[in-house]
């Protein structure tokens, strides 16, 4: 069973509740930039599962849907199936790791990719979804801090991600372009 991601669809969501929450569609408590990305990833098509979930008739919700680690290594080693434990293609892949700033993202991030920022102080701590790009520059929705069509270095700009800063891409590895 193949997983794809319309990324249009997913795009759209992410605009629609960039500034707001969907609590009444999904469960959130605390910090949700992770939950935020995987509702994006859900809504674009992505399956939940027993371990990739968001349940709001019992306000749970799984690891790696909330957790910006656990997310990372969810998409990225579980199968098509939505089976961490099969053999088979995983859901997404790290296309590539960036010390920041960079100031030009042209040719490795694309729309609907998942960028996770990290610094030394709190690790891997923020998920992000990528909107558009403009002059090769990416912009992108967020959450804990509301964030609509930012450009991407304003997430490296403040004290709190530099010095030593970096991002990962990920992206789903099948994906639709609809218009």
């Amino acid at each position: 069973m193949s997983q794809w991601l319309d990324v249009n669809k997913a795009i759209s969501y992410a605009s629609a509740w960039a500034t707001w929450n969907n609590d009444g569609n999904y469960y959130r408590e605390g910090d949700d930039c992770t939950n935020f990305v995987s509702q994006c990833w859900h809504e674009g098509g992505i399956k939940m599962c027993s371990y990739w979930a968001n349940d709001i008739s019992r306000y749970i919700f799984t690891p790696a849907w909330a957790e910006v680690e656990t997310f990372c290594y969810f998409m990225t080693t579980s199968s098509a199936d939505l089976d961490p434990n099969a053999d088979g293609m995983p859901i997404a892949k790290i296309v590539q790791e960036i010390s920041t700033p960079l100031n030009d993202y042209t040719n490795i991030i694309q729309l609907g990719d998942i960028v996770q920022c990290y610094n030394a102080d709190k690790g891997w701590h923020h998920s992000i979804i990528i909107m558009d790009l403009v002059n090769g520059m990416p912009r992108y929705c967020a959450h804990s801090s509301f964030a609509n069509y930012m450009n991407l270095t304003v997430q490296f700009s403040s004290a709190a991600d530099s010095p030593n800063s970096k991002i990962r891409i990920i992206r789903a590895l099948n994906i639709i372009y609809n218009s």
